[in-house]
């Protein structure tokens, strides 16, 4: 949400009018706050190592301009309202097969005053994006991991790393937390450098501008992504972890092709035609596309600059405008969709890959796992009609129940993921037990001390209840390999 008052809203003025306002508003923060002699606030980040000679500039200079732009295209008008009585968006379930019968009923409303305030204010905010006057901050060539973590999501995200660096990779890691409230020292001084990883809080870079704007839960990811040092960048949840080596991932013909990877959710889309009118698009953008999982993106920051500026956009005014309007209370509503909706208004490509995602875990009634498998771009069947190779897992995003959290594990004695036969020749390994080892070791190593956990041992002794009730076997702490060292 933003941290200011919205001003009262346009109504039926001159359509002249209401296109110089947002110029006005953008000179006069201009003026304000990067007036002539005055040089805009640049504290030193806080926990931050210092930025390498070739990168284009630092994330204060980049939020120093595109919070002015940002304020200035703040909606001028009420959000949409859902119908009355109000009912979420259908959503079924995508099949590439029926992709030409989707439709979807508007279930927002927003009056024709408001649908072309909206329009207008988009237009002109991809007007000022498109100069290239906002220069994204990054080491050129560089290429990394980027987390979005914190409270107890931080545990959860070491138990991620660990299975990333047990795929073989060494790239280094930025983990985003949104305050000093969420910073813990102990992890982030002392055990994240082991991993070649590093903390980096988001409001040392937010409050560095005199011109303050809050962000919360979904919002965040986009800034994590646009404040990373990354030039080319994995984005994972923090509950979500590779099975492969995601360095590959770079080097693959969708992402050079393409410069931004996204993979699907289960549903069908469910975006509202308003949207469509908004951003210039034929109502058809999506439709013949199933709903985003952005819990893993691979994104170049240099190739899709102006997507990631517009997708900025969407999640600042995404709660109350942008979010309703691309989901209409559709599953997981959120920052999901503002990637791949910037993309089309922006007339960019990306890869979609085309493998949906399925289920992974135990199934009961409508529950149908505790995971979520994504699969290779690579390995992408494209042809209805030709015989392909089965695809390969590359990830596995555990969202339901206690994820992954070694503090929060219920008691029990069976398997979540499936038979140790059958994630042997899915993964190529009891690629549960694995996961299980590495949350012990979270919770049992005392290196590993989080400020927030109370009675941490508790945890432990119940993790190893567990693994013995599940696996039939003791935990044996050598099961676990060294982090990785970080290289030079």
């Amino acid at each position: 949400m933003l941290a200011f008052k919205s001003p009262s809203h346009f109504g039926r003025r001159d359509q002249r009018l209401r296109c110089l306002i947002p110029i006005a508003c953008v000179i006069l923060f201009l003026f304000i706050y990067v007036g002539p002699g005055i040089d805009p606030v640049k504290p030193t980040l806080v926990r931050l190592e210092s930025w390498h000679s070739n990168v284009t500039r630092t994330p204060q200079d980049f939020w120093d301009e595109f919070v002015v732009i940002l304020a200035a295209a703040r909606p001028q008008v009420h959000g949409p309202r859902g119908v009355d009585p109000w009912v979420p968006a259908r959503a079924d379930r995508f099949n590439w097969d029926q992709a030409d019968e989707v439709t979807q009923q508007d279930q927002m409303s927003l009056g024709d005053d408001e649908l072309e305030s909206l329009r207008m204010g988009h237009s002109w905010l991809v007007e000022k994006i498109q100069q290239g006057k906002v220069q994204l901050p990054y080491v050129k060539g560089s290429r990394g991991i980027v987390y979005s973590a914190g409270g107890h999501y931080l545990a959860i995200m070491m138990v991620s790393l660990m299975m990333l660096r047990d795929t073989g990779s060494e790239l280094p890691v930025e983990v985003f937390l949104n305050s000093d409230s969420e910073y813990d020292p102990i992890i982030c001084d002392q055990v994240l450098p082991t991993f070649n990883a590093k903390c980096i809080l988001l409001s040392d870079i937010l409050e560095s501008s005199k011109l303050r704007l809050t962000f919360s839960h979904y919002q965040l990811k986009i800034f994590a992504v646009l404040f990373s040092s990354f030039e080319e960048m994995l984005f994972l949840d923090a509950d979500n972890f590779p099975v492969r080596l995601p360095d590959d991932l770079f080097e693959s013909p969708e992402f050079k092709q393409d410069g931004l990877i996204l993979w699907p959710d289960y549903w069908i889309c469910t975006t509202s035609s308003h949207f469509y009118t908004i951003a210039g698009l034929p109502p058809s953008a999506s439709r013949r596309y199933p709903t985003t999982e952005a819990g893993q993106m691979v994104i170049s920051k240099s190739r899709h600059a102006d997507t990631l500026l517009l997708s900025g956009f969407y999640n600042a005014y995404g709660d109350d405008y942008y979010y309703p309007l691309l989901s209409q209370g559709g599953p997981g509503q959120g920052d999901k969709e503002t990637f791949p909706a910037a993309a089309r208004a922006l007339n960019h490509s990306y890869y979609a890959v085309h493998t949906l995602p399925q289920p992974l875990g135990r199934a009961s009634g409508d529950f149908q796992g505790w995971a979520v498998l994504q699969y290779n771009p690579s390995d992408d069947c494209l042809d209805n009609n030709a015989h392909c190779n089965p695809p390969r897992p590359f990830f596995v995003h555990v969202g339901w129940g206690n994820k992954l959290n070694p503090f929060r594990q219920d008691e029990r004695d069976y398997r979540i993921f499936g038979s140790e036969e059958f994630l042997r020749h899915l993964f190529g390994k009891d690629l549960e037990k694995l996961a299980y080892q590495k949350m012990i070791h979270v919770a049992c190593e005392k290196r590993f001390f989080f400020h927030n956990v109370e009675n941490p041992g508790d945890a432990c002794q119940r993790l190893k209840r567990i693994y013995e009730a599940v696996f039939k076997s003791t935990y044996e702490p050598n099961t676990i390999a060294a982090a990785p060292q970080k290289s030079s």
